[in-house]
């Protein structure tokens, strides 16, 4: 009984079955999973499966919102690497936004304001 408690606790503790998550859905101080990688031209990956906590939004008057994530396990915490485009695939529609390593193992995120409603590349 106890080897199929414990088999039903990883089944559904498995971020196999992680939810998918909109933009709108990651609040502040969150810790989100990466449902894909992230590759910078520098060599830089961040992994599918690695956990972030989301820091900072930043919505205004123009057309695109900001989101800092941090990289929990930070490994390369000096490097840096200018932004590049990541294809994030979805249910209803393929967006593209703008990914930039900072500082610090943060992970500055650009979404054009008009797919604030699409998936993005996270998971619980």
């Amino acid at each position: 009984m106890k080897k199929i408690i414990f088999l039903i606790s990883l089944v559904f503790s498995s971020s196999i079955f992680a939810a998918n998550l909109e933009w709108y859905d990651l609040e502040m101080y969150g810790r989100y999973f990466l449902k894909q990688d992230i590759t910078f031209d520098n060599g830089i990956t961040f992994k599918a499966g690695e956990q972030f906590d989301m820091l900072d939004f930043i919505a205004g008057g123009v057309p695109v919102a900001f989101f800092q994530m941090h990289q929990v396990n930070c490994q390369n915490a000096d490097q840096t690497a200018e932004m590049i485009l990541v294809d994030v695939p979805g249910e209803n529609k393929n967006t593209v936004i703008g990914a930039q390593l900072e500082e610090g193992c943060n992970l500055g995120l650009y979404v054009e304001t008009k797919d604030f409603f699409t998936e993005s590349p996270f998971a619980e």
